[in-house]
């Protein structure tokens, strides 16, 4: 079929809407308050976890709760904003949660994760119960979603702990849209290099200065993590420090 140049021009201009603008939050400080509570309100309102039994098999080094509590208690000032990338069952979610609550100032911690599993969930863990099996997939999706919510609920952590079902990279996006801040960040998500970068890069972007962002699996076992933490400090001449299999990059205050 041919059309001549200006009927062409008219279908194009039909077919190409002008794309709509998100409002900027920028003058509106509650707007990322609001969104937090909608959050919240809808994952725990009409959940029933009297009598769920909690699990919260995962992976986390034992010596991430006594140093995050030994941070926690130092900082001073108020609610301290806490998030967290890649959360699974929520084990580290309920911990970062417990020592939240314990400060009783209105301190949480967002999370941040598809519940969709890692790539390794999928590949050589399909039929590992720990990984593949413990998506607990219905129809074909999997639904440890709600395992974490109920979780979360059960441990009396639904005022601190609050589920944000997103991928990260479009998670840091939403996070930015509300100009969102946190003070501290922790990121075990992805293991894949290229992945970890971009997800030390985004929580870079939305933490506080004199924040600190951390992660775990600083370890030969995962080589990709390793890779990504010595990248970023090295492209932004930072200091990481490394105890055991938990990295740690503090933000200069100013």
């Amino acid at each position: 079929m041919i059309t001549d140049a200006a009927t062409e021009e008219q279908i194009d201009e039909k077919a190409s809407p002008t794309t709509p603008t998100a409002p900027s939050t920028a003058t509106d400080p509650k707007a990322f308050e609001r969104f937090i509570a909608r959050l919240k309100e809808e994952a725990y309102r009409n959940l029933d976890a009297s009598e769920h039994k909690v699990d919260l098999q995962g992976w986390m080094h034992t010596s991430l709760e006594p140093r995050i509590r030994e941070i926690l208690n130092l900082a001073e000032g108020g609610p301290i904003r806490m998030l967290e990338v890649g959360s699974w069952k929520g084990l580290s979610s309920s911990i970062l949660g417990k020592l939240a609550r314990d400060r009783n100032d209105g301190s949480s911690v967002l999370c941040i994760d598809t519940w969709l599993g890692a790539p390794e969930f999928w590949t050589w863990g399909i039929d590992d119960p720990n990984r593949g099996t413990s998506l607990q997939c219905k129809n074909g999706y999997p639904s440890v979603f709600y395992t974490f919510t109920r979780n979360m609920k059960a441990l009396r952590l639904e005022n601190q702990v609050i589920p944000f079902p997103i991928s990260s990279d479009q998670g840091f996006e939403v996070l930015r849209h509300y100009n969102a801040c946190f003070d501290l960040i922790y990121v075990d998500a992805a293991h894949e290099e290229n992945a970890v970068l971009r997800d030390i890069e985004n929580a870079w972007s939305v933490l506080a200065p004199g924040g600190i962002l951390f992660g775990d699996d600083y370890s030969s076992f995962w080589p990709g993590v390793v890779a990504a933490v010595n990248r970023f400090v090295s492209a932004h001449g930072l200091k990481g420090i490394n105890e055991e299999v938990i990295w740690y990059i503090p933000k200069p205050a100013v």
